[in-house]
């Protein structure tokens, strides 16, 4: 574990042993939404997820991996600047999307990392894809069962409409030289087929893909290592040599 100064946050981070070389190219995963609310009703004291399904995840992947949280998430105590606005109403706002920015640019430099695969969960899927928005050096983007809509989202289940938060369609479309991915479970009464086709059309580029079998958690754990093995494939050689043009 590893604690990285992102002003005004400190992130935690898990980072898998790598080789005495450092890899070029890193898989970034990212957590969901974990628990914001106790009984629906009362902002949650730690929003961790109770079951790390991205840490699961992250467990099957041979690569060179980490895992980034969110502000406030992952750590005991939280941050004096932690409130609950930034897991319920605001997670996915532009205070928390900074904050692991600037934590990632720290690990790629402490690590000499090239690019990035970053691969969000859940909510953890938005957050992916906002911070894909603002970086030079994301080669692909995988998303999981992820509510890249999450205005549809809310208004699907009654839930509060996450007033704080940033909007995917507010942005432009990604670079098309960016790999997406986007990961969705047939039986998932979570975050439906219908709902991530619909978001993803923000971006001509993204591909969306159902998997048979599998709803909201299950069997995600299960297949990530024959779906690991496609996506390198779709990567390729030229892919993880070759990064987006940019600064």
């Amino acid at each position: 574990m590893k604690s990285i100064p992102a002003a005004p946050f400190h992130i935690t981070a898990y980072l898998a042993p790598t080789e005495r070389q450092p890899p070029r190219l890193w898989h970034v995963y990212l957590t969901g939404d974990g628990t914001p609310w106790e009984r629906g009703r009362h902002p949650s004291q730690d929003p961790t997820p109770r079951r790390p399904m991205a840490l699961e995840l992250m467990d099957r992947d041979p690569g060179p991996r980490l895992l980034l949280h969110r502000p406030c998430y992952g750590r005991h105590p939280p941050d004096p600047a932690c409130h609950p606005g930034l897991w319920t109403g605001g997670r996915y706002g532009e205070s928390v999307v900074d904050a692991m920015d600037q934590a990632l640019d720290r690990l790629v430099a402490e690590r000499e990392i090239d690019g990035v695969v970053l691969v969000g969960y859940s909510g953890g899927g938005l957050l992916a894809r906002l911070l894909a928005a603002r970086r030079e050096d994301v080669r692909a983007l995988v998303t999981i069962a992820a509510n890249l809509d999450h205005a549809a989202w809310t208004r699907r289940h009654g839930y509060l409409p996450l007033e704080g938060s940033l909007h995917l369609a507010d942005g432009p479309p990604l670079d098309a030289r960016v790999l997406q991915w986007h990961l969705v479970g047939a039986r998932d009464p979570v975050v439906p087929p219908a709902m991530v086709r619909q978001a993803a059309r923000h971006d001509p580029h993204a591909r969306v893909e159902v998997v048979d079998g599998v709803d909201h958690r299950c069997c995600w754990v299960e297949a990530w290592p024959g779906l690991l093995e496609r996506l390198q494939e779709q990567l390729g050689e030229a892919l993880e040599t070759t990064p987006p043009d940019g600064h």
